[in-house]
């Protein structure tokens, strides 16, 4: 992903705030303090947004770990997660696109033929590309949008409040492996599926926080064990 770099003790990411194009360096010590930089017309756009990238605007007010024994065992060791906020919907809302019905490897390799096909240099010392813009995408032809799947639905818009919003509450709606995670580690139910009205429904005790259980399940819970070889995923390209 040629519009992000990790470094040895943070991270840079080239962005297109409200207030033009930018990219924000972060980095942190072993002692927890941060420091941010930026370069670029967006500068003082992504300084002012940086505290909701560390996740610091994240409250836990109304959040109860207690509620289920396995996410108050997780909780204790996953106790520093956080819900973080970009708040550049546009960015986000194209990325998750991309990722719609394909692996995650597929979906970088689309998402980097992207920049490499509409976007522009990042401002900055890092050599990132931009994301393609607004501007960029409107002057792309339907030949062109179809070699990457584009559309948009419910996982896409419930991927893009997560990653640009950083709502607790927000559950990905659509997603394969989520179902399956949630039930199994707050009902014990080893049943492989997709039903989401199972899922919503062991979620409900935690309303206000049902994202943050999400994330926790998927990033410290467990999967049930597989009873059969890992399925054959079609790639949608070109179709």
């Amino acid at each position: 992903d040629r519009t992000k770099s990790w470094l040895p003790d943070g991270f840079a990411r080239a962005v297109l705030t409200p207030g033009g194009p930018g990219t924000l360096e972060l980095r942190w010590a072993a002692g927890g303090e941060a420091t941010a930089r930026a370069w670029g017309r967006g500068a003082t756009w992504l300084i002012d947004q940086a505290d909701a990238w560390l996740g610091l605007r994240d409250s836990l007010d109304g959040f109860d770990p207690s509620l289920h024994p396995s996410v108050a065992q997780l909780w204790r060791r996953a106790s520093g997660q956080r819900m973080v906020a970009s708040g550049v919907v546009w960015q986000e809302l194209l990325q998750a696109i991309v990722g719609q019905r394909v692996t995650s490897k597929d979906a970088a390799g689309g998402w980097r033929r992207m920049v490499g096909a509409w976007s522009e240099p990042a401002p900055g010392p890092h050599e990132l590309m931009l994301p393609p813009s607004p501007e960029a995408m409107r002057a792309v032809t339907y030949i062109d949008l179809h070699r990457f799947d584009v559309g948009l639905g419910a996982w896409t818009a419930t991927t893009v409040a997560n990653a640009a919003l950083g709502d607790p509450d927000v559950v990905l709606i659509g997603d394969f492996w989520l179902p399956t995670a949630v039930t199994y580690n707050l009902t014990g139910d080893p049943t492989y599926h997709t039903d989401e009205v199972r899922m919503l429904a062991a979620l409900e005790p935690f309303a206000g926080h049902r994202g943050r259980i999400c994330k926790l399940l998927l990033s410290a819970g467990s999967m049930p064990p597989r009873r059969a070889p890992r399925p054959a995923y079609q790639r949608i390209a070109h179709r």
